[in-house]
């Protein structure tokens, strides 16, 4: 798949996920809403399962080769990420309360540690 554009792609996930940490992070602290803190949590593994689904997307715009298509279901996937991301860290904290700081940091490396993984095959490939 030429011109770069899974390399465009994985910058665009990054670009949005960050925003997608910072609006899941303002909406699990919203101590005004209606539901709780879980109910909250279940809603946004829902969007973010519903947008981890668009991976389907991705797949369709390479066998077709629609660059277009593969940008977009990529870009989609920073959503899923940061949700996840912000998600795993509130469960890890509340999970350890005595150790906060260390379970953040296993969270923290296990994301890393599959950036690495992640990188070395699409190198591979």
């Amino acid at each position: 798949f030429g011109n770069g554009v899974l390399s465009t792609s994985m910058a665009l996930l990054s670009l949005i996920s960050a925003p997608a940490m910072l609006l899941t992070s303002v909406y699990l602290e919203d101590d005004k809403s209606r539901w709780s803190k879980s109910g909250r949590v279940q809603r946004l593994s829902v969007v973010a399962v519903a947008a981890l689904a668009l991976l389907a997307l991705a797949c369709v715009g390479i066998a077709t080769a629609a660059p277009l298509l593969v940008r977009c279901a990529v870009a989609a996937q920073g959503v899923s990420m940061g949700i996840f991301y912000v998600v795993a860290v509130e469960l890890a904290a509340a999970w350890n309360r005595d150790r906060v700081g260390f379970a953040i940091g296993v969270v923290m490396a296990g994301f890393g540690g599959g950036s690495i993984i992640a990188a070395l095959v699409f190198q591979l490939a």
